[in-house]
């Protein structure tokens, strides 16, 4: 229907853009101009809709349902290009829902659309999804239908979809409410043969539903861990089957060996490893190779989480901050120009509201909260400076690249200072919540940057240091080379993986906190 119709990456365009503004769908396609990267075709039928809208919310009150159904569809232009005997399915839908207002209207007396909408949401919340049929006689038409609505019709070809089991026979459900034996006089069958032989009469009606032709149809793959068996019912029919099966019983054991496997998820797909590797690639290759597939190779979208969008507000204010006292790390201090340069709390606020993103949270409530702990962040680690002693910084943000078992390694660094002795700190902030001790998993990316300004650039780097924001508490420590020694073991082992292409999943208590666990069938 191209009257209305907005295409699928429209339309993911403007629900992102309603979730970073706080809108609801309608608020977003009444600011529809204010949405960025629209085809011309999204723009035009969003004003049109909007605008059929504002003309039927006010003559819903006055007019009748059937009525103003029928000026809306002529007003909506959905007839323009149709034909009826070349568009008899499309006209025989139509006129079927129109039937359907007036039946109520017949009931009700003089209801309004309010009044239709309303019964209408009843019906479905009561289970009853209706049915479509064609109003006009078609002998080339294939007819989609249950097999208990099958009952005494007869066509001349019939295909029997999903006779698998589980499917067909279904699985029996018992009642939510049964009644209890004693209540009943006679014997009870046994349910789960009775739900048996109920399922295999209705097979026996599909059967003979066909004139001509028959046609028995099973997959081994409806998209689950493991195969689905041929059905019982196409054995009992006596039908040979035009591809072998075999009729061992099933082995758990091997079955579960066969999860272990994960022939679904090591299936051969073309892809190039990259070539660049950072260490977020390989803490989540680490964690879960599969993970990584979907975000590094399939790059699956994933929603801005608030804590990310108030980190990078944070990293980007600090950044803006400190730059005025930046040195280069290969100048005498004799020339340094900043050594005696004071920053104010005023400028670090002024930072903050310019770097301040009012999208991508979950709410005006959420929104305000980091704002204001923002704030109380801000002001906790300008006093730490101001009781310690303000910084030499030599690089904020800084990229690296660096070579290590002949692969490279990207990265960028928050802040290098230099200290009163010549050499040197690395600074990271953290604005998530402060540790009281720091292991080693925590401390590899710090040591994988001192790698790299001592490899790449030959600084000599006396300290690491994690400085949380929540606290305005800064945690130091020192590397090894053991300890580094130990990182690249582990980030060659990454690559080799990477390079390798196998991305199994790893099942963990992790799997709470992923970005993919709502679509990932492993999680735990």
């Amino acid at each position: 229907m191209k009257t209305f119709e907005i295409n699928h990456a429209d339309i993911v365009n403007i629900s992102r853009f309603a979730r970073k503004k706080n809108w609801s769908l309608f608020e977003a396609l009444k600011n529809i101009e204010t949405v960025p990267g629209l085809s011309k075709e999204a723009y035009k039928n969003s004003v049109k809709s909007l605008s059929l809208i504002d003309k039927y919310s006010n003559l819903a009150p006055v007019i009748n349902p059937s009525k103003l159904y029928v000026q809306f569809v002529y007003d909506s232009g959905i007839l323009k290009g149709k034909d009826f005997d070349r568009d008899q399915e499309f006209f025989s839908y139509l006129n079927q829902f129109f039937n359907k207002i007036k039946s109520f209207e017949e009931k009700e007396g003089d209801p309004r659309l309010k009044d239709f909408i309303d019964y209408f949401n009843l019906e479905i919340e009561a289970g009853e999804t209706g049915s479509l049929r064609l109003d006009y006689g078609d002998e080339d038409t294939v007819k989609i239908m249950t097999v208990h609505a099958s009952k005494g019709l007869e066509f001349n070809t019939v295909f029997l979809a999903a006779l698998v089991d589980k499917k067909f026979p279904g699985i029996n459900r018992k009642e939510k409410i049964s009644i209890p034996e004693a209540l009943v006089k006679e014997q009870l069958p046994d349910e789960k043969e009775s739900h048996l032989e109920e399922e295999r009469r209705l097979f026996y009606v599909a059967l003979t539903r066909a004139k001509e032709n028959l046609y028995l149809l099973s997959a081994r793959d409806y998209g689950g861990k493991r195969e689905k068996k041929p059905s019982i019912f196409i054995e009992e029919s006596g039908f040979n089957s035009t591809e072998k099966t075999g009729t061992k019983k099933t082995n758990e054991f091997l079955n579960a060996i066969k999860d272990l496997e994960n022939p679904l998820v090591q299936r051969n797909f073309k892809y190039s490893p990259p070539l660049k590797f950072s260490f977020s690639q390989i803490e989540a290759f680490t964690s879960c190779p599969l993970q990584y597939k979907f975000n590094f190779i399939l790059k699956i979208p994933v929603l801005a989480k608030s804590v990310f969008v108030f980190g990078r507000v944070m990293h980007n204010t600090l950044r803006d901050f400190f730059s005025p006292l930046l040195t280069s790390y290969n100048q005498p201090e004799l020339f340094d120009d900043n050594k005696n340069k004071k920053l104010i709390f005023k400028d670090l606020l002024l930072s903050y509201e310019l770097n301040w993103q009012e999208d991508g949270y979950g709410d005006k409530k959420e929104k305000e909260e980091y704002k204001n702990k923002g704030r109380k962040m801000l002001k906790l680690i300008f006093d730490y400076y101001e009781k310690e002693e303000w910084p030499k910084p030599v690089f904020i943000e800084k990229n690296f690249l660096v070579s290590i078992g002949g692969h490279i390694f990207k990265g960028a660094i928050d802040r290098v200072d230099k200290l009163n002795d010549g050499t040197y700190e690395i600074i990271d902030y953290k604005t998530g919540n402060p540790k009281e001790k720091i292991d080693y998993k925590t401390k590899r990316q710090l040591i994988l940057y001192k790698i790299a300004l001592e490899e790449g650039l030959g600084l000599k780097i006396s300290k690491l240091s994690y400085f949380y924001l929540e606290n305005g508490e800064k945690i130091s420590f020192e590397s090894s080379d053991k300890l580094e020694e130990k990182l690249k073991a582990e980030l060659l082992e990454g690559v080799q993986g990477i390079i390798k292409g196998e991305f199994s999943p790893k099942p963990s208590m992790l799997c709470d906190y992923c970005d993919f666990s709502s679509i990932c069938e492993f999680k735990k």
